[in-house]
């Protein structure tokens, strides 16, 4: 199946592998929850990448009960999956895409899932992968997904829009000051801006959704693509 995942990104270059990325309400919830609280922005986050994905997973994972097409989420931190038992269970099925819905009390955006994409050497950080480890942990991503094991899935850029142009602000992490937020949970707005105000309103947040995927449409128009259910196992 093809279909668009998001990413929230600075402008430094990392490789699209061994690391979590969510459809348009997911990475929504990401950014109100975590990135706009500070000055700069979390992790100098500047935009949001869309990326258009082909997933590909096992026979193997589909054969159990109850026949899902994605396994389970597994949270990546600098390159490194931090689940327990997720190299024992990549050697089961497979470096199979997983997803996960997310829990809506955290912000009201229906509908968002988050997946991991296994790539090579997922057991060590960015900066501690070896030649060695990539050998003996291939990961699943390659350019024509088939299945196999080490052959789940593929990513091509779709577009991006800047943070700055999605809030309406100006250069905000160079030029904020101490203090200055996007947003702040115990206001319920931010100190610059009232973009991210009434985090619990689905119809705020639906016109945020509503607004991210038109800026997308206009900046890199793709062709729409159904997105999946996520029906991860176990």
């Amino acid at each position: 199946m093809t279909f668009y995942m998001y990413r929230a990104t600075s402008d430094e270059g990392y490789p699209i592998e061994d690391v979590n990325a969510a459809n348009l309400p997911g990475i929504l919830q990401y950014l109100h929850d975590e990135v706009v609280t500070t000055c700069p922005r979390k992790y100098h986050i500047t935009k949001v990448r869309r990326l258009k994905v082909t997933m590909y997973n096992t026979e193997d994972l589909y054969q159990i009960p109850p026949h899902t097409q994605f396994g389970p989420y597994m949270e990546f931190e600098r390159g490194r999956c931090t689940v327990p038992g997720c190299s024992e269970y990549w050697r089961r099925f497979g470096y199979v895409v997983g997803c996960q819905n997310q829990d809506t009390s955290i912000a009201r955006y229906v509908n968002g899932v988050w997946y991991s994409l296994p790539g090579r050497c997922p057991s060590r950080a960015f900066f501690h992968k070896s030649e060695f480890c990539f050998s003996h942990e291939p990961g699943g991503h390659c350019a024509d997904p088939n299945g196999n094991r080490d052959c789940t899935w593929n990513i091509e850029e779709a577009g991006e829009v800047r943070m700055d142009e999605f809030e309406g602000l100006n250069d905000f992490n160079n030029q904020c000051k101490e203090g200055d937020v996007g947003y702040d949970p115990t206001k319920d707005t931010g100190t610059i801006t009232n973009f991210w105000q009434h985090k619990q309103d689905p119809w705020k947040c639906s016109q945020r959704e509503a607004m991210l995927r038109s800026l997308f449409e206009r900046r890199a128009p793709v062709p729409p693509l159904e997105e999946p259910q996520c029906d991860r196992w176990p």
